[in-house]
């Protein structure tokens, strides 16, 4: 295995496109990075072979403890999957273990280890006719022993291929443990025991010669975590031949990065963290830790009621790993009054190209708004140098999206346009009018922003609409999305593009021929005067 960390070109480039910008201090991250470092303690580490022929040495190790299955002790970690299935496909061919079954006592026919094992947990990986198990040792004076990872071959027979001994206890290691390697299959495993004194870890696995995603490639790919019976967060994944040629001809290693800030570097082959290639020097390494650093922390989501019924996100909850919770619930049916959550999740590389538009360059960034339960996912695409004059005058801005049922518009979900100045503020502005929290009929409701919690500088919004017969539009695309420039700028863009540039056609399809929407620039200092308006 090489050492070069200088990857493809052509595949650099791509990748770069896969992972957010910094946008954090490096200095800051690469001091968070060195700290768990200096506080690292002795490993305790009976075994970490991956190709081992047997495994019998921890059930004769084992043997002499108690039979009853009980909890080691309390979980004091949490997993953080992704999404609600038991394996993840993470990148091209690397399928990881997501949500594990039940423990169970281990079955006697199939578990070599039954005296010295005392729970068994399927993982839902293959590899040919091996099914992929983890078993687990009893614990000596409250604390885990030793686990075993290792392949079943069928009801009768078990071995060790492709399997690993570690143990964990009073004084574990703080940097955590990598297993790794090619199995004989020619198939590549992984499997990493993260540190017991990280609480919500995020597991980064990278490798420079990159990773296959679709529409490109990437040097990193984040691997969901699960825990062991007794609480103990473990990461397990399993790649085909693609991803063990990619593996072998490149240098790779793993990053956990806690929600405290922590950034912890798990020892990379036998050399220990000093042998590992720092976070700086893997391309889109620290990018991507900056991702996570960026990420939501609030325990809930915090929301605004703007008017009656109208109700926008001010802030995001931290990850459950089926997204970002906004706070928002919005009616599911026109005939019943069920609600449904709205969460937001971070747009995968497959994503971005099925919101992409013909003949044009697939947008670069994006998240994905979705309702629970009804099926519905809204792309919110952008990218970091878009303009004005990318798209087309009069067309729809692929930044916003809406969601209707019926003739009911439900959902308004966007991100403010990345030309625009900071001081740029998001209206909904309603044509025949809406009733306030006071009783009057506004026309034009202010909506607040939200960080990008994939980490990039862009604002984003979302706003959840439950109106009643008395306030509802007659036409739910009537409702316009605008975003208004600062004081003295002149600056209207309308994510229908009906509007952008106050046209004559925008004005003409008011109600009022226009008064009330000039108006409102006018009073907010967005247009110097309606009359000069309406002449150019």
């Amino acid at each position: 295995m090489t050492a070069d960390l200088r990857p493809d070109p052509d595949l650099a480039a791509r990748a770069a496109q896969a992972t957010p910008p910094m946008s954090l201090d490096t200095d800051a991250l690469l001091h968070a990075a060195h700290r768990h470092v200096r506080r690292r303690t002795a490993t305790r580490v009976v075994g970490g072979v991956l190709a081992v022929t047997t495994v019998a040495v921890l059930a004769a190790d084992l043997a002499d403890r108690a039979a009853e299955p009980q909890p080691a002790q309390p979980p004091t970690q949490i997993a953080l999957p992704l999404g609600d299935d038991h394996v993840v496909e993470v990148a091209q061919g690397l399928l990881a273990v997501n949500r594990v079954g039940e423990p169970r006592p281990p079955e006697p026919r199939s578990v070599p280890l039954t005296d010295g094992a005392q729970w068994q947990v399927d993982l839902g990986l293959s590899s040919g006719a091996h099914d992929l198990v983890l078993t687990v040792g009893h614990p000596a004076d409250g604390e885990q022993e030793a686990a075993v990872y290792y392949t079943r071959v069928d009801d009768t027979t078990a071995e060790g291929s492709g399997g690993a001994t570690w143990t964990w206890g009073a004084a574990p290691a703080t940097d955590g443990l990598r297993f790794s390697g090619e199995l004989d299959t020619g198939e590549w495993s992984e499997l990493v025991v993260v540190p017991p004194d990280l609480t919500e870890p995020h597991v980064l696995l990278w490798n420079t010669t990159g990773f296959a995603v679709t529409g490109g490639a990437t040097t990193v790919v984040e691997l969901p975590t699960f825990a062991a019976p007794d609480g103990q967060l473990l990461s397990a994944a399993l790649g085909d031949y693609s991803v063990a040629a990619r593996m072998r001809t490149g240098r790779s290693g793993v990053v956990l990065v806690d929600r405290d800030g922590d950034v912890v570097q798990v020892p990379c082959d036998e050399a220990g963290t000093d042998g590992c290639a720092g976070v700086d020097e893997v391309p889109g390494l620290q990018d991507a830790v900056a991702a996570v650093l960026a990420e939501p922390r609030d325990a809930a989501p915090s929301v605004a009621d703007l008017v009656p019924d109208v109700r926008a996100s001010n802030g995001l909850a931290r990850s459950t790993g089926a997204g970002w919770d906004t706070g928002l619930r919005v009616p599911v049916s026109t005939v019943a009054t069920l609600e449904r959550s709205v969460s937001v999740s971070r747009a995968s590389v497959a994503d971005l190209l099925a919101a992409s538009t013909p003949g044009r360059e697939r947008p670069g960034r994006g998240v994905m708004v979705s309702v629970e339960g009804a099926g519905v996912s809204l792309p919110v695409t952008w990218s970091d140098d878009d303009t004005a004059e990318r798209f087309d005058a009069g067309a729809p801005y692929p930044g916003t999206q809406r969601w209707t049922v019926g003739d009911d518009l439900r959902l308004v979900a966007g991100v403010v346009p990345r030309w625009m100045d900071d001081d740029t503020i998001v209206v909904l502005w309603f044509p025949d009018g809406i009733t306030g929290a006071d009783g009057r009929v506004v026309h034009a409701v202010d909506v607040p922003t939200y960080p990008d919690p994939t980490g990039t500088p862009a604002r984003l919004y979302a706003v959840a609409l439950a109106l009643d017969d008395r306030t509802r539009p007659s036409d739910p695309d009537d409702v316009l999305v605008l975003h208004l420039g600062g004081v003295g700028s002149g600056e209207v863009h309308d994510a229908s593009g009906l509007c952008t540039g106050l046209p004559a056609a925008c004005l003409a399809a008011q109600p009022d021929g226009g008064t009330a929407l000039l108006g409102e620039l006018v009073a907010r200092g967005v247009l110097d005067d309606a009359a000069g308006a309406r002449e150019d």
